[in-house]
């Protein structure tokens, strides 16, 4: 990892938030100007991988809650709940997902729209003209969300690459991998994100020359690989797409391994 990554991802983040504060300047106040320098915190996250990376994600919004806390307005209040309730969920992810359970970064829009939902309620006063307010950025935000899940489709169909199912070689360090029920556990892992009948097929099958440390990393990376297939909010049309993506993903991973067993 180089800093000068962490650097770009990091101004891509600012620019990114930069552009929301811009339009929310008028709502929330000249302090959100300020907001997204603390939530580009969280862009290079992904670097620092799972779950790490929630660590990051979590001191990004807890910050930008608390310095919008400071701020007057319905708008100010709302996000600082909404971000408040972001940070907690991506804090209390990292002992989560040590335990296998991912269920909340796949749902962060969900606990976004929650905290919205509550935060605005506390800090609106019910009027008719507070109603239109929310009712103007309730459309606003749905519109963001179409917008956003068909540029992921968009994306993600533009960077997809054909998912190659007879990829085996027939031989790896003099062990072949080509026997029907080795292609079998494959298949299995592939198809069906299964990782048992290859690690099985792995264990009886990988020359004795290597070690059990490496051992122990092949089968790891089978064991930790988690599949993400959106959250509730995840519309069909894209959940199938990230389906297609993570059967992709995990032929790679096959290939990864062959690769490491060839090298060893």
């Amino acid at each position: 990892m180089k800093f000068k990554e962490l650097v770009q991802d990091y101004v891509n983040g600012l620019v990114l938030w930069a552009l929301v504060g811009i339009i929310l300047k008028d709502y929330a106040g000249k302090l959100s100007l300020a907001v997204p320098f603390l939530l580009a915190i969280g862009s290079p996250a992904k670097r620092f991988g799972e779950p790490k990376g929630y660590l990051l994600k979590a001191l990004a919004f807890l910050s930008a809650s608390a310095l919008l806390l400071l701020a007057s307005g319905w708008l100010s209040s709302a996000l600082a709940v909404t971000f408040l309730l972001l940070g907690v969920a991506y804090a209390l992810s990292y002992p989560l997902h040590l335990r296998g359970n991912d269920f909340l970064p796949r749902n962060m829009l969900g606990v976004a729209v929650a905290g919205f939902t509550l935060g605005a309620g506390l800090s609106l006063r019910i009027s008719s003209v507070n109603m239109m307010r929310l009712l103007d950025l309730l459309l606003a935000v749905v519109l963001l969300w179409i917008a956003i899940s068909i540029g992921d489709y968009i994306s993600i169909r533009y960077r997809s690459n054909k998912i190659i199912s007879e990829f085996m070689p027939v031989e790896v360090k003099g062990v072949d991998f080509s026997l029907v029920e080795v292609r079998g556990a494959i298949s299995r892992f592939v198809e069906d994100a299964d990782p048992a009948p290859l690690i099985v097929q792995l264990l009886r099958r990988v020359p004795r020359s290597v070690s059990d440390a490496d051992l122990e990393e092949l089968v790891r990376m089978l064991t930790e690989y988690r599949a993400y297939t959106g959250g509730i909010l995840t519309p069909p049309w894209l959940r199938n797409l990230y389906a297609e993506k993570e059967k992709e993903k995990r032929a790679n991973l096959v290939r990864e391994i062959l690769d490491l067993l060839s090298g060893w």
